[in-house]
């Protein structure tokens, strides 16, 4: 179990934090950038009393989805589902073993419908939400969500920067070519398997996270093989809405910290355009 203490003063890569100050000489306003976690316990944010204060001081909370944008169908009207026929063309008879035992106690053939990039996030979602991350849990919420429901509580305008979830997955489904199936593929039985065994071993990325263990990797660029959640594009239409918001408003702005990390996230591109940002603790 690492520790949970945030360690500062080890680099801007590794600065222990979630939580970022943004200025800019000739902008009045202070704006905050945090990094979520979407599966983790929603009420982790709770613990962390500078980053409630910080929002407590903003103007506008901006959050990636909506919960009514995240309850929109338009992503599942556009999603391409799959048979369970491709699935076996896709897999081993190994694999297709794993998949039928987790089919048969999960007691649900629709699994077979998801195609599987869309499968594999729904499983690593299971598989953080029941396995990881237990503690305290109430329920499946999601922290952004969380956040958004305390920005209401606190009479802040609520935006959303960007489309539904499902419409970013269902489109990059659509995208994906055969060996790329094929590699979330196995992601998917990797999951599975570990679900069937009760194993929790690859629990680390919620330790690292909840213990603000962080390597941001700020100088290096997102790999654009792996970026199925299309972090670079997204990042780039996000911001011009705030640059332009940054100017107008104090800020706090809660997206998954995967949108901060590497040359191409937040807190790069922010600093390309003059903004000073900084690392805050959140405790």
């Amino acid at each position: 179990m690492l520790l949970l203490q945030p360690l500062f003063g080890v680099g801007q890569d590794r600065p222990g934090t979630l939580l970022w100050e943004v200025s800019k000489p000739g902008v009045p306003h202070t704006s905050y950038l945090f990094g979520t976690f979407h599966e983790v316990n929603a009420t982790f944010f709770s613990s962390l009393p500078n980053a409630v204060e910080k929002l407590d001081q903003s103007e506008i909370l901006y959050v990636e989805e909506k919960r009514s944008d995240a309850q929109n169908v338009a992503g599942a009207n556009n999603l391409t589902f799959w048979t369970r026929e491709q699935w076996e063309g896709t897999l081993n008879p190994d694999q297709e073993k794993v998949f039928a035992s987790f089919v048969e106690k999960a007691e649900d053939p629709t699994y077979y419908t998801y195609p599987p990039l869309l499968l594999t996030s729904a499983l690593a979602r299971i598989y953080i939400q029941n396995f990881c991350d237990t503690l305290n849990r109430q329920s499946g919420e999601l922290m952004d969500h969380f956040i958004e429901k305390m920005g209401h509580f606190r009479n802040k305008q609520v935006l959303s920067l960007d489309r539904s979830h499902m419409d970013i997955l269902a489109e990059g489904a659509k995208s994906r070519d055969s060996i790329q199936n094929a590699g979330y593929a196995k992601a998917v039985i990797e999951l599975m398997d570990k679900m069937l065994k009760d194993d929790a071993t690859d629990c680390e990325i919620v330790q690292h996270y909840t213990s603000f263990q962080i390597d941001y990797q700020l100088d290096a660029p997102i790999k654009t093989a792996s970026d199925a959640y299309q972090l670079h594009q997204r990042n780039d239409a996000w911001m011009v809405t705030l640059d332009q918001a940054f100017r107008e408003h104090p800020c706090f702005v809660a997206v998954g910290y995967g949108h901060l990390r590497f040359k191409e996230g937040l807190i790069g591109q922010l600093r390309a355009l003059g903004y000073l940002v900084k690392p805050l603790p959140v405790r």
